[in-house]
C-alpha cells in the first residue's frame, strides 16, 4: 500500500496495529510479526514515512519498514519491556528514545537496532513522555515526563542539554509535585 498523507495508524491496546489509508475511514489490522499487541506508542521518523516504532506493554520495541505490513522487535541492550513513549529526533533519524514504565529512558542511534541507558538522575523512572527541541541537529535539549513512582512518587518533568546523558528536573518546581503525562514543545519551525 502506498503511503501518503492520508495513511493514519492506530495502536489499540489487546488488538495491536491498525492502519487506515483513506484518512480514517476504513481500518485493517497490520500485525504481522507483531508477537506482543499491547500498544502503549507509536513513532514516525520522517521523512522515512514507511518506517514506524511500536511500543508496546511487555514486548519492548517492534518496527517496521514497509508501512505496518511486517514487524521485528527491536530490542537488544533494551532492560524494560514495558514502553511508554516513543520519539525520533526529526533531524537524526537514527536517533530514537524511548521511555519505559520502571526503568527510565533509553536511547538508540542506530535506529532501533541497539539500545543504551543514557540517562543519570532520573529519580522518577515511569517516563510517561518525551519531546525533544529540534532547534539543532542532532537533538539536544530532551524533555521527559514522569508520572511518579515507589523510587520517586513525585514525578515531574526533567530536562536534558546534552542528548540524554545527564537529567535534572526542570528547574521550575511547579511540575515536581503531579503525574505529567503529556508535553509538548513549540520549536518556532
Amino acid at each position: 500500500t502506498p503511503v501518503t498523507d492520508r495513511t493514519l495508524y492506530a495502536g489499540i491496546y489487546g488488538k495491536g496495529i491498525y492502519k487506515s489509508a483513506d484518512a480514517g475511514f476504513s481500518w485493517a489490522a497490520s500485525n504481522s510479526g507483531l508477537s506482543n499487541q499491547d500498544i502503549f506508542s507509536l513513532a514516525i521518523p520522517v521523512p522515512a514515512s514507511t518506517t514506524l516504532y511500536a511500543g508496546t506493554d511487555g514486548g519492548g520495541v517492534f518496527k517496521t519498514t514497509d508501512s505496518a505490513a511486517t514487524w521485528t522487535t527491536k530490542n537488544s541492550g533494551l532492560l524494560a519491556s514495558v514502553i511508554t513513549a516513543i520519539t525520533v529526533d526529526p533531524n537524526t533519524t537514527a536517533n530514537i528514545y524511548v521511555g519505559t514504565e520502571q526503568d527510565g529512558i533509553f536511547y538508540s542511534t542506530d535506529s532501533a537496532d541497539n539500545w543504551s541507558v543514557p540517562t543519570t538522575n532520573v529519580t522518577s523512572l515511569e517516563v510517561t513522555d518525551i519531546v525533544l527541541d529540534n532547534t539543532s541537529t542532532p537533538a539536544t535539549d530532551i524533555y521527559a515526563a514522569t508520572s511518579g513512582d515507589r523510587s520517586d512518587p513525585l514525578g515531574g518533568v526533567y530536562k536534558s542539554a546534552d542528548s540524554g546523558d545527564v537529567c535534572a528536573r526542570a528547574t521550575n518546581h511547579a511540575l515536581s509535585h503531579y503525574q505529567v503525562h503529556a508535553l509538548e514543545i513549540l520549536t518556532g519551525r
